[in-house]
């Protein structure tokens, strides 16, 4: 979150089923421009550096942003399209 803006930064953290499925999603939101926002930012795609559900939830659970703002702006992780808290 950029505080000073009240914008999302545009981080998002995906855990691929397959590689296959990570190789496609990198194809089609490389370069990737959001047309619905007046950024002219273009999408980033690269692995990240922390790999894992489970241990990209361990992370975040201990980082200041998940719990500011009674998580107004802190990370949303769903598995199997369902919410989980980061607890």
């Amino acid at each position: 979150m950029d505080i000073r803006k009240r914008r999302s930064v545009g981080y998002a953290f995906i855990n691929f089923r397959t590689a296959s499925d990570m190789i496609l999603f990198q194809e089609v939101f490389s370069n990737y421009r959001f047309m619905a926002y007046k950024s002219k930012k273009l999408a980033l795609v690269t692995p990240a550096h922390i790999q894992g559900l489970a241990e990209n939830v361990s992370h975040f659970s201990n980082k200041a942003i998940t719990w500011s703002r009674k998580g107004a702006f802190g990370p949303v992780v769903k598995v199997e399209g369902q919410a989980r808290d980061l607890c």
